[in-house]
C-alpha cells in the first residue's frame, strides 16, 4: 500500500486502495447510507454517534453495533474519494462518547497502532474529528432530500 504524509494535518492518507476488494458491494451501499446519518448527526450538533446508535439509525439487523469493521472500512475509503474528512473516525464507543472523549473502538488499529484503511493513529484521530465536525455536510448534497 502506498501512503504519502501531508503535513497539513499529520495524517497519511492511503493512495493505493488496497482494502477495496474487500469492501462488498452491501457495504458499500451502506456507507452511502451511513455517511448520510453521520453527516446529518454532525450537522445537527452532535459531537459523534456510537456503534449502536449508528446500528440502530441504519436498522442494521445486528444492532449490537458489533461488526462493522466492514461498513467502517467503506465508509472510510468513500470519504477519501470523495475528499471529505473521514467520516468513519465519529463512529465511537459508548463509554468514550460518555466520558466526553469519543474515541473509535481499538479493534480499528492494527498492531503498529495505525488504523489501516486512513492510516490513522490514536494520536491523529481527534484533528480528524475536529475536520469531520467543522466541514460543511450540506455541500456535499448528503443532507439532500431523497439524495
Amino acid at each position: 500500500m502506498s501512503i504519502r504524509t501531508s503535513r497539513t494535518f499529520r495524517r497519511a492518507t492511503v493512495v493505493a486502495f488496497d482494502l477495496a476488494p474487500r469492501i462488498t458491494t452491501r457495504s458499500a451501499a451502506r456507507a452511502e447510507q451511513a455517511a448520510r446519518v453521520i453527516a446529518a448527526a454532525l450537522a445537527m450538533g452532535e459531537l459523534a454517534v456510537g456503534y449502536r446508535d449508528l446500528a440502530e439509525r441504519l436498522e442494521l439487523p445486528n444492532r449490537t453495533g458489533r461488526g462493522q469493521r466492514g461498513l467502517l472500512d467503506a465508509l472510510s475509503l468513500l470519504c477519501q474519494r470523495e475528499g471529505w474528512p473521514d467520516l468513519a473516525t465519529v463512529v465511537v464507543t459508548a463509554g468514550s462518547l460518555r466520558a466526553g472523549r469519543p474515541r473509535p473502538s481499538r479493534g480499528v488499529f492494527d498492531a503498529s497502532g495505525v488504523w489501516p484503511t486512513n492510516g490513522l493513529t490514536e494520536e491523529t484521530i481527534p484533528l480528524e474529528q475536529s475536520r469531520a465536525r467543522d466541514f460543511d455536510w450540506r455541500a456535499t448534497g448528503l443532507l439532500d432530500e431523497g439524495g
